[in-house]
């Protein structure tokens, strides 16, 4: 295991990323195992899933439950300035740029906001919806990582808090932009929902 902070690359000559869930001494060894395990477990069968039905998260490489690690495919590339290319990191160059094209942005975030929907009619909520788990890829399709509170069958109300962290994130960020923002990620959300819309309207007046 590499904890050194270099790339490491698989048989296809993908960047390989490894999470890594360390011990907490303030918790009882056994109950410590059995946490570290349930959650590992759990965010794997997340990504799993997510994957298998096309959207675009990390792969999994490798799996051990007991020790809390993960291996999966890198998702996203380097930006100009050598910051990974988040969401957060993606909209800070854009808005920094002298060409600054709110054209491109506004459909970026629409992306984000139909991804979010696909996702949670697959009936998967992330848990933990930042600007810095949200991905921006090369080609401006999005991507999202980091499935550590990620839960399925979840209800409305848990639903609605993915999106109230994400805009509390924008908010926090991108404060001038942060209203424009938050129009586009719910057009795009409704979007997804344009087969469901009433299920979307639920998710929208409980994020109200």
């Amino acid at each position: 295991v590499n904890y050194k902070g270099e790339k490491v690359t698989n048989g296809n000559n993908e960047i390989c990323v490894l999470k890594y869930r360390p011990s907490k001494r303030y918790r009882h060894p056994q109950l410590d195992k059995t946490i570290t395990k349930q959650r590992t477990r759990g965010e794997a069968k997340v990504m799993e899933k997510l994957y298998s039905n096309g959207f675009n998260v990390p792969k999994l490489l490798y799996v051990d439950q007991a020790k809390g690690s993960i291996w999966m495919t890198y998702l996203g590339y380097t930006l100009e300035n050598g910051d990974p290319s988040s969401l957060k990191n993606w909209l800070w160059e854009q808005e920094h740029e002298s060409g600054y094209d709110n054209n491109v942005v506004k459909d970026v975030l629409i992306a984000v906001g139909e991804f979010i929907g696909k996702m949670h009619l697959d009936g998967v909520v992330h848990g933990d919806l930042t600007t810095s788990n949200i991905v921006v890829m090369k080609n401006r399709s999005v991507g999202l990582i980091d499935f550590g509170l990620a839960s399925q069958k979840a209800p409305v109300e848990d639903k609605s808090f993915d999106l109230y962290v994400l805009e509390r994130a924008l908010l926090s960020t991108h404060s001038s932009h942060a209203e424009e923002y938050g129009k586009w990620l719910i057009e795009g959300y409704n979007l997804a929902h344009s087969l469901s819309p009433i299920e979307g309207t639920s998710v929208e007046r409980r994020l109200q």
